[in-house]
């Protein structure tokens, strides 16, 4: 049981007071007391306030990507230039050419366009022609003139008429309109000092006449 301060004194003084009574002899030991009660159980202690959570710790450096590709090898040195082939050998020159070695000539000779059909013989050439060339024209407008080419076996040309163009079928020398009249001729032989011209009349022929150019090749 609990004792208060006040029953401390005057228990206290009770013994001061009985200090000079004769002591007696001790009793016998008495009864042991009750067991007091249990005292209460103290309060539990307040629980001490959790740590500061440390610092997270800084990230460290990412490391090398490795998919970036390694840097380029240096280029290699460029190979030493081959030798140079030597030149072939030059070719054998080959033969001269033939060339003309002929006789050329230019003359003018005429026709009456309103002459008959028949041959006609032109000399004072001078040699005997292998071929000729032949430009006819009266010089009327509106009219076909020609330029043909004959070798007395074979001829061909063509006529012109404003800006029309065709080939020659009847003769080297074609002169006319074709749906009404003509005169046209081819060479019929080559002479010793000329050549020889069959003429065909065709339809009415106005007046008129008829110039050709010539240059023979003999």
């Amino acid at each position: 049981m609990n004792v208060s301060q006040e029953q401390f004194l005057r228990l206290s003084n009770r013994v001061a007071g009985l200090a000079a009574i004769p002591v007696g002899p001790t009793g016998p030991t008495g009864p042991a007391g009750a067991t007091g009660d249990t005292g209460p159980t103290g309060t539990t202690g307040l629980t001490g306030a959790t740590g500061a959570t440390g610092e997270t710790g800084t990230t460290g450096p990412t490391g090398a990507d490795s998919t970036v590709p390694g840097p380029t090898g240096a280029t290699g040195a460029t190979g030493a230039t081959g030798f140079t082939g030597a030149t072939g050998a030059t070719g054998a020159t080959g033969p001269a050419g033939a060339g003309f070695t002929g006789n050329v000539k230019i003359v003018v000779i005429t026709r009456d366009q309103t002459a008959e059909t028949g041959n006609v013989a032109y000399t004072g050439i001078g040699f005997q022609p292998k071929a000729i060339k032949l430009f006819a024209s009266n010089g009327q407008s509106n009219v076909t003139i020609s330029q043909g080419y004959d070798n007395a076996q074979s001829y061909g040309g063509h006529t012109i008429k404003g800006t029309t163009v065709a080939n020659m079928t009847v003769g080297s020398i074609y002169i006319g309109d074709a749906a009404t009249w003509a005169q046209y001729g081819n060479i019929q032989s080559f002479n010793a000092d000329g050549f020889t011209i069959a003429w065909t009349k065709f339809g009415t022929p106005p007046a008129g006449t008829i110039t050709i150019l010539c240059k023979p090749f003999g």
